[in-house]
């Protein structure tokens, strides 16, 4: 190497260090909270300036080593091509952390409406209560309980047996077993194509973040990280595929039988995650390399599982589980303006598996990778049916995660493993390996807003969740009703009954005439009822029943006002004012200065 060529080569390397340097500050910066002094106007500019000056630098360096010297590194460009598109995605991932732990740390159970009846898993478990119970009670939920009675467990095991944060900090842990079965899956298939690979080990840099950033996406999987279902669930998605993946690789049969179990714990977590045995049926016949001796005992002992997975609930809960697992749900109704509706807005995460598809069912992969392929196809579609009963596309989530897995493999099947020589025409490739692709990958993320979750907790939150504890002190907990929310009751393991999110879903589903709770509120049975508002001082309750009772039977006291209602929040009337009643005509209405509302 001459004197001219180390100076390039030195020339390269500063670029380097200043551009990682930068890129350090920047996400020092961005924890520390520097862009976020004063108001939008008045930001400090020391984070966005060192992030893009540092890519800038690193943009410099990398120019001038491979225009100038290419030789000095001749492995150098797969491997820089797989380091910047892990940097892209983490560049997506830690900002993502940071707004979603403000939101995990909130201390009552009011980022969306299951949060409530998650909880009132909790306690019915902790009281030794059945987990359904009758309709008049109106404190169920319609999901199988195995996601809050597992986080429990966890939770209580780690010392944080009646902590709502930490009930959601477990959500992340399914979430991050999640990604690790998905990349396990997209490791096994990508080996299947290059068996001698040098660079599969080298992809989770990138398949790690990028799996996360899906598992959390605001589309498909806007519910993974509150307490909800759906981080189990996707766990269980990611689990079964994997399951599949293994089987397929390794052509061992002994992989029938954890899948054949797998379904019947499926439904334990969401009952929709029991088509498994459908999807593995179609898979191993598809397939054509099981006997069907084989298949037909498979299939009859995942049913067999199943149905004993639901009789064993039965046997537990009796009719009420039979009420709020099937008839309640039965009573839901599929709209195809929604499905389209949610097939739309989950499109760009849909391509990715028909991306990845086009990218792996090439040549030799159709004949054998086809039927895997297939299989997820399916699952797309029965989600996307079943999405036409939801607000948002959420139950295409695994489907979503597992559509990431066959682009992420179909991108490691067109990767260059080898580098080859250093022609111009060579150097045109290297480009597109180096730059193309990880810029691509970014507007990706881009297009597909995964970062739209936002700050997302207002700043009077701490005051608006005091002031609705304060409304309990100096009386039993069991008789004062808060519509939505369970932390209050949590310590004390009350289980309340007449709460908003079960009575929604039976009004919705035209499942219940309300009578017992509407005779609870008429007869006085609460000392004090808090019940949020909407905009045009409606209750939150929606049936009228309900309302009219209220109105008839209680007072308004006074209002505790919205702390604010980001655009971001899952379910905004959870942050709206809250109107709190007593009896109408009460000493207690009359000693606090309130005057009734009834005429």
């Amino acid at each position: 190497m001459n004197i001219s060529d180390r100076g390039w080569m030195l020339l390269a390397l500063l670029g380097a260090v200043l551009g990682i340097g930068l890129l350090l500050l920047s996400g020092v910066g961005y924890s520390l909270g520097w862009n976020d002094t004063g108001g939008v106007r008045y930001h400090s500019n020391i984070v966005p300036l060192s992030l893009f000056a540092g890519l800038a630098f690193l943009c410099l360096g990398g120019a001038v080593l491979l225009a100038r010297s290419p030789q000095a590194f001749p492995r150098c460009p797969a491997y820089l091509g797989i380091v910047l598109l892990a940097l892209v995605a983490w560049l997506f991932v830690v900002p993502y952390v940071k707004n979603v732990s403000a939101l995990i740390a909130v201390r009552a159970d009011i980022v969306m409406g299951s949060e409530s009846q998650f909880v009132d898993h909790i306690i019915r478990y902790r009281v030794g209560q059945p987990q359904y119970t009758p309709a008049e009670d109106a404190n169920t939920s319609a999901y199988a309980p195995a996601a809050p009675l597992l986080t429990y467990f966890i939770a209580s095991a780690l010392g944080y047996a009646t902590s709502i944060p930490a009930f959601r900090l477990v959500q992340q842990l399914y979430l991050l077993l999640a990604v690790f079965f998905a990349a396990a899956a997209a490791r096994d298939l990508l080996r299947f194509f290059r068996p001698e690979s040098r660079l599969a080990k080298h992809w989770l840099f990138f398949w790690v973040p990028f799996l996360y950033l899906i598992a959390n996406n605001p589309d498909t999987n806007v519910y993974t990280h509150v307490l909800y279902s759906d981080a189990l669930a996707l766990t269980v998605n990611a689990f079964a595929f994997w399951l599949m993946v293994k089987h397929f690789t390794t052509e061992d049969d002994r992989w029938l039988i954890p899948m054949a179990v797998l379904p019947a714990l499926g439904f334990l977590a969401k009952q929709k995650e029991i088509v498994w045995v459908g999807l593995y049926l179609v898979y191993l016949v598809l397939a054509g390399r099981v006997a069907w001796r084989r298949i037909v005992p498979f299939g009859a002992v995942a049913f067999s599982l199943a149905g004993l997975a639901i009789g064993l609930c039965y046997a537990l809960w009796g009719p009420p589980f039979y009420f709020w697992a099937f008839e309640v749900l039965s009573g839901l109704h599929v709209s195809l303006r929604e499905v389209l509706e949610q097939i739309a807005e989950s499109g760009w995460y849909m391509l990715m598996g028909l991306l990845g598809g086009i990218l792996v069912l090439r040549g030799e992969g159709f004949r054998r990778l086809f039927p895997l392929w297939i299989t997820w196809l399916l699952q797309v579609l029965i989600a996307a049916y079943s999405s036409g009963i939801a607000f948002r596309p959420a139950h295409l989530g695994p489907a979503t995660l597992i559509g990431a897995v066959w682009f992420l493999v179909g991108l490691g099947r067109i990767w260059p493993e080898e580098e080859g020589s250093q022609e111009v025409a060579d150097r045109a490739g290297l480009w597109w390996r180096t730059v193309a692709m990880p810029t691509a990958v970014f507007l990706f993320l881009l297009g597909a807003g995964i970062l739209r979750l936002g700050p997302a907790v207002p700043s009077g939150m701490d005051g608006y969740i005091a002031a609705i504890e304060k409304e309990f002190d100096g009386l039993p907990r069991d008789r004062v009703l808060l519509d939505t929310g369970s932390w209050v009751y949590l310590p004390e393991n009350v289980v309340m009954r007449d709460r908003e999110s079960p009575i929604g879903t039976l009004w919705g589903t035209g499942t219940s005439d309300f009578a017992a709770t509407t005779e609870r509120i008429r007869n006085h049975y609460y000392q004090k009822i808090l019940v949020r508002k909407f905009e045009d001082g409606e209750f939150l309750y929606r049936d009228e029943r309900i309302r009219q009772a209220l109105r008839e039977s209680y007072q308004e006291i006074h209002v505790i006002p919205s702390p604010g209602v980001p655009s971001t929040w899952l379910y905004y009337p959870l942050l709206y004012d809250v109107s709190v009643l007593t009896p109408a005509n009460s000493s207690a209405a009359l000693e606090r200065g309130g005057t009734s509302t009834v005429e």
